[in-house]
């Protein structure tokens, strides 16, 4: 089983607290997290945004992921 990134738990709690009920965030909902420009998130390759019919969608897990990685804008 993979060993989980340090900080990841804390920032998951942090965006479930945030977002209740909620699997996945809007681009401009994981913007505002992160204080980032969303056009500047979606050029970043390793940003976890997903297309979703006309939308982006970004799962919560994968973002607390990125951000505990050190993904910034």
């Amino acid at each position: 089983m993979p060993r989980e990134i340090d900080g990841w738990r804390e920032q998951y709690e942090v965006l479930a607290r945030r977002f209740p009920d909620r699997e996945m965030i809007g681009i401009q909902q994981a913007a505002a997290v992160m204080s980032c420009d969303r056009r500047t998130l979606l050029k970043d390759e390793a940003f976890p945004a997903r297309k979703i019919g006309p939308k982006y969608m970004v799962p919560l897990a994968q973002l607390a992921r990125y951000m505990a990685r050190g993904g910034k804008c």
